[in-house]
């Protein structure tokens, strides 16, 4: 059984924990409380049910135009590259 202490409580033993709470027995008066908000600590010190894990990492992918569509024709495609040469040789200023 964990230890735990409690400001206001005191020490007591961990009964029960599930993923929101967790019950504790405080020298006979049984107390059920949300883990997140009990504010409790172990015998060493730390927090209580906290646990630290890296966040996961995904990589975003950039989509540089609408040619990567899968379901362009090739019409479609050519219309496109043709109107994104267009706009490009607008912009060049001579």
């Amino acid at each position: 059984m964990t230890k735990v202490t409690h400001n206001n409580f005191g020490t007591g033993t961990v009964i029960e924990q599930d993923a929101k709470t967790v019950t504790v027995d405080f020298n006979g008066t049984v107390k059920k409380l949300m883990t997140a908000f009990s504010r409790l600590t172990n015998e060493d010190g730390t927090a209580f049910g906290k646990t630290f894990v890296a966040p996961v990492k995904t990589k975003k992918r950039k989509v540089l135009d609408q040619s990567h569509k899968v379901n362009m024709t090739v019409a479609e495609n050519r219309a496109f590259q043709e109107e994104m040469q267009r706009k490009a040789f607008n912009t060049v200023s001579f």
